[in-house]
């Protein structure tokens, strides 16, 4: 439950503005077919920068190097709004049934990697049609001390914010 939480925390931040979706699914191409999911939030990328520009868009999309980050001095390496450090979030399966939250560049290459949950065995995303909600599906699985298995499967819907 804590997992879906704090991933929604950050993609109902998401959404779109005239350049389009901020959000992109990747369905069954991770690690035993799960799903990858790449966005981007508002962010502050120079002190004292304002999040929204004078029209009420969001002014500057990218990604915070660390989860739970509110301000520019982890939303952009040089804190210069011309050239943003960190461009998307990303979360996919990584191996021994890791989710991992990955912040990657303009280029898509990795900047900063962290294992986000541990026994997560499937991750799974869907887009609704009208673009405003993306469902998450969340499957964690171990063995107890007592050798048996459990699993517990969570469904999280989460409203994209930000609408340009």
């Amino acid at each position: 439950r804590v997992t879906s939480e704090r991933i929604s925390k950050e993609l109902r931040e998401s959404g779109s503005d005239a350049g389009g979706l901020k959000v992109a699914l990747f369905n069954n191409t991770g690690i035993g077919g799960s799903d990858i999911i790449r966005f981007s939030i508002p962010i502050q990328c120079e002190q004292n920068g304002e999040i929204m520009d004078v029209n009420g868009d969001v002014a500057n999309w990218g990604a915070s190097l660390n989860w739970g980050c509110q301000d520019d001095t982890c939303m952009d390496a040089d804190n210069d709004c011309s050239t943003l450090d960190y461009a998307f979030i990303e979360y996919r399966l990584g191996a021994n049934n890791q989710l991992i939250r990955r912040v990657l560049d303009n280029g898509l290459t990795t900047v900063k990697d962290d294992v986000f949950a541990v026994h997560i065995t499937d991750f799974q995303t869907q887009l609704s049609a009208d673009q405003n909600m993306v469902t998450i599906t969340i499957t964690a699985s171990t063995t107890t001390v007592q050798n048996r298995s459990i699993s517990e499967t969570k469904i999280l819907n989460v409203l994209l914010r930000n609408r340009g």
